[in-house]
């Protein structure tokens, strides 16, 4: 029976994280399950390289099952969140690890940071697309909570 769950969040401009163990985490062999983007996918390793999902599920001695799709969103994440086969991984899930963000910033970013139409974009947009991230971080969080119980 899952029991305890603990919670950290980090949040930069790149991505962000939340790992969320249990108690059944500790006891005994668990599943893994590793969702995000490209960081959580090890986009760019080489094929005998591990990313970090895998290393850490080696590590605590769990199967670990990777969902994360380089590109992916927040607003993705809440669609993959509706996968049934994410749903029964998640369900079943001693620990969830997630890594997202970096892509809802990283086009907006470019362009404030750079002419565009050969005017500087104003900065709101980012506060827009951070709004949008806020929102969807806590929809995919909901939606974890719900899946997770």
């Amino acid at each position: 029976m899952k029991k305890l769950i603990s919670l950290f969040s980090a949040l930069s401009i790149g991505a962000s994280a939340l790992c969320i163990p249990t108690a059944n985490a500790v006891e005994s062999k668990g599943n893994l399950v590793i969702l995000g983007d490209s960081i959580s996918s090890g986009y760019g390793l080489d094929e005998s390289e591990y990313n970090y999902g895998e290393i850490l599920g080696e590590y605590l001695d769990y199967d670990t099952e990777n969902f994360a799709v380089p590109g992916l969103t927040t607003a993705g994440l809440i669609e993959k969140l509706a996968d049934e086969n994410v749903k029964n991984a998640v369900s079943n899930a001693d620990m969830i690890v997630v890594s997202i963000g970096g892509n809802d910033f990283i086009s907006t970013a470019r362009d404030v940071f750079s002419e565009k139409y050969g005017e500087i974009v104003d900065i709101t947009d980012l506060n827009a697309i951070f709004t949008m991230f806020k929102s969807d971080v806590m929809k995919a969080l909901a939606t974890l909570s719900n899946l997770y119980t």
